[in-house]
């Protein structure tokens, strides 16, 4: 894979990342941005090159920069809950020690 299919990748995950945090839809998105959701979808599937003025755009909606579009891909702070959920799902157990006192 290229760098530049790589960064397009990783922009795309990040734009769909950042949307579903925010908890818009793609169609939320798609009219805060001025474009169909269709448009959205084709973003986020990378199926789409990206001006940068839709680029701009979308950041904006997302409240964000573009560099932070740019960075590679990393995980959101999860909730305790969640993390919970998964060390459980990969088989640990949390143990509260406070308790036992």
């Amino acid at each position: 894979m290229l760098a530049y299919d790589y960064y397009c990748e990783v922009i795309a995950f990040n734009i769909k990342q950042l949307r579903e945090i925010k908890g818009l839809t793609q169609s939320d998105m798609a009219q805060c941005i001025g474009v169909s959701r269709k448009t959205i979808l084709d973003i986020e599937s990378n199926k789409t090159s990206l001006k940068v003025k839709t680029l701009l755009k979308i950041a904006d909606c997302l409240g964000c920069n573009v560099v932070e579009l740019l960075h590679e891909p990393c995980q959101p702070l999860l909730s305790g809950d969640k993390i919970v959920n998964m060390l459980s799902e990969g088989g640990i157990s949390l143990i509260d020690t406070k308790s036992e006192a």
